[in-house]
């Protein structure tokens, strides 16, 4: 199990287990606002955040069977 920075809660286990861990549900809110600027989110190459801003219909119908 790896917590919310990056390190092992509990180390790796093979096979079958039982696996206790204590953890901060805290901490794991304070890490989830946590923005990846230098990482993947700011490398063109890999990430792309696009907007389609066109005006869409909100229901949308499909007719015939579902296979």
């Amino acid at each position: 199990m790896i917590g919310p920075d990056g390190t092992f809660v509990v180390e790796p286990v093979r096979g079958e287990a039982i696996i206790h861990a204590t953890i901060d549900l805290d901490e794991r809110d304070r890490r989830s606002s946590d923005l990846d600027v230098t990482g993947h989110y700011g490398r063109s190459d890999v990430f792309r955040l696009e907007v389609d801003d066109r005006p869409r219909d909100i229901v949308h119908r499909r007719s015939g069977s579902a296979d």
